[in-house]
C-alpha cells in the first residue's frame, strides 16, 4: 500500500492548515500518528534532498521514519496523470496528496478510481476517512427506532456515508448469494453493491469483484455469476466488471485461516465487517438483529489485520481454484496481489 505525497503538498501544508478544523486536525494526526507503518511513501523529493528538506519540514522526516520505506519518483505530478503509472508501478491501495486544484483531482478520481487529496479541499475529502467516524461506525443492525439513527443500520443506503472511489471489491460471506432463509439477492447483495458503487466514475479500467460463498456446484456458481453480472450491467453499462465466484468448502485446507471466519467486504480503502451474514434484510421486511456492522480504514491502525485477512483469502482461493468445479472467473483481483 502506498501514499503519494508531492513536495509541493509538504511545502504548502501548514500555509493552508486550519487549526480547530476537525478534519484538518484528524488528517494531521493520521500523518503523524495513525497511518499504518506498512505504508510505502512515494514522493518527488529527491533522496539527495531528504536531509535538508527534513530540517525545514520535520513532520515529513518523521513520516519517513515511521513508514516502511520511501521511494523517489521523478516528475511525479505528471506521472500520476498517466495510465502507465497505475499499470506498472502502483499498488491497488493508493492515497494521493497533491497540490493540484480540486477540478484536476476530481478528473483524476473519475479517470483512475482513487482518492486525490488537495490543500484547498482537504477538509471535505478527508471527511470520508475521518478517524472518529471510523470509531463511531460500529452500528447495530436493527429497525428499532429507539436506537438513535447514527447508531442504527437499517438500510444499505447507510453505506453511502462511506462513498469513495472503488478500484476493486472482495466479499467473503458464505450466504450472501444464497436464499436459504428467504433473503434474496434483490434485498441484500444488489443494494449492497449499489451502495458501494454509488460514486463510481467513468474510469476505463476493469473493476474486479471476487466473492467467496457456499455453493453446491459450478453450475450454481455460473448461474449466480450471470445474475450478478446482469445487475451490474443494468446499473453501470459503461463499466467493465470482472466477477469471480469461489465455492467455500471446509475440506479446502490452508494454514492460519483466521481471515476466513467473519463476514467481510474489502475495497481499496475500507474493510466492512459483520458478525453474521450480510443477508440482513428478508423478503418479508424482517431484519437480522443479531449482529453489528463495523468499518475500518485500510491505511489506519488495523491495517495489519486487514492485510492478514486478504492473505488468508488469497491462500484459500488459490487452493480452491485447483478444482475447476469450485470456481468461475479468475484469481487475479489486484487486492489479493
Amino acid at each position: 500500500m502506498e501514499i503519494v505525497i508531492s513536495k509541493a503538498f509538504v511545502e504548502k501544508f501548514y500555509d493552508h492548515y486550519k487549526s480547530e478544523d476537525i478534519y484538518w486536525e484528524d488528517f494531521e494526526h493520521f500523518l503523524k500518528k495513525s497511518i499504518s507503518p506498512n505504508t510505502t511513501l512515494i514522493t518527488d523529493v529527491p533522496e539527495t534532498e531528504w536531509f535538508s528538506f527534513g530540517l525545514s519540514y520535520k513532520w515529513f522526516t518523521q513520516l519517513q521514519e515511521r513508514l516502511r520505506k520511501t521511494i523517489f519518483v521523478a516528475n511525479l505530478i505528471t506521472r500520476i496523470t498517466q495510465i502507465d503509472y497505475y499499470k506498472k508501478e502502483a499498488s491497488p491501495f493508493l492515497l494521493f496528496c497533491t497540490d493540484k486544484d480540486n477540478n484536476d483531482c476530481i478528473k483524476l478520481e473519475k479517470k483512475f478510481g482513487y482518492t486525490y487529496l488537495n490543500l484547498t479541499h482537504l477538509h471535505k475529502s478527508w471527511e470520508i476517512f475521518y478517524t472518529e467516524k471510523e470509531h463511531e461506525y460500529h452500528l447495530k443492525i436493527t429497525k428499532d427506532e429507539k436506537v438513535p439513527d447514527m447508531r442504527r443500520f437499517d438500510s444499505w443506503n447507510k453505506l453511502t456515508l462511506f462513498k469513495h472511489p472503488i478500484s476493486h471489491v472482495i466479499i467473503f460471506d458464505k450466504y450472501i448469494l444464497g436464499n436459504k432463509t428467504n433473503q434474496k439477492m434483490e434485498k441484500n447483495i444488489f443494494p449492497l453493491l449499489e451502495a458501494l458503487f454509488c460514486s463510481i466514475s467513468q474510469q476505463k479500467r476493469t473493476i474486479f469483484i471476487t466473492i467467496v460463498i457456499e455453493s453446491e456446484n459450478q453450475t450454481t456458481l455460473s448461474n449466480t455469476q450471470t445474475q450478478v453480472m446482469a445487475f451490474l450491467k443494468r446499473k453501470w453499462s459503461h463499466i467493465d466488471f470482472d466477477v469471480s465466484l469461489f465455492a467455500y468448502r471446509s475440506d479446502v485446507k490452508v494454514n492460519n485461516q483466521e481471515g476466513l471466519h467473519d463476514r467481510r467486504i474489502y475495497t481499496n480503502y475500507f474493510r466492512i465487517s459483520s458478525g453474521a451474514s450480510f443477508n440482513y434484510f428478508s423478503d418479508k421486511g424482517n431484519i437480522n438483529e443479531d449482529t453489528e456492522i463495523h468499518v475500518d480504514f485500510v491505511f489506519g491502525k488495523n491495517n495489519s489485520f486487514i492485510m492478514k485477512d486478504l492473505r488468508d483469502i488469497k491462500a484459500y482461493i488459490t487452493k480452491a481454484s485447483e478444482n475447476p468445479q469450485r470456481f468461475v472467473g479468475n484469481i487475479n483481483n489486484p487486492l489479493l496481489s
